[in-house]
């Protein structure tokens, strides 16, 4: 999976410069090239900068990474199991749900 690639698609989208997005994202321009072009890793703190520079979440970003590499995204729960848990994550107080 090319997170990379993934970044830039978004910014892109989003009709963001790496200047712009590394203001937003609190990152080195220079880190933000490296990373879509693969030759720089990241951090999860980075990951999570980025995704609040391109105003979406993390989860978004691995989607988007596997949506470019033609794999396909699930509709929704596959099963019974999965529904019943989200649906009991849906009925928590949404500060909740994260601790």
């Amino acid at each position: 999976m090319n997170i990379g690639k993934a970044i830039r698609y978004l910014r892109e989208k989003k009709r963001l410069t790496q200047e712009e997005l590394a203001y937003r994202a609190g990152v080195m321009q220079g880190n933000i090239s490296g990373i879509e072009r693969g030759i720089q890793g990241y951090s999860q703190e980075t990951l999570e900068g980025l995704a609040v520079g391109l105003g979406v979440r993390v989860s978004e970003i691995f989607m988007t990474a596997e949506e470019l590499l033609g794999m396909p995204i699930p509709n929704g729960p596959s099963s019974h199991e999965e529904e019943a848990l989200l649906a009991n994550f849906r009925a928590m107080e949404p500060t909740a749900r994260y601790h």
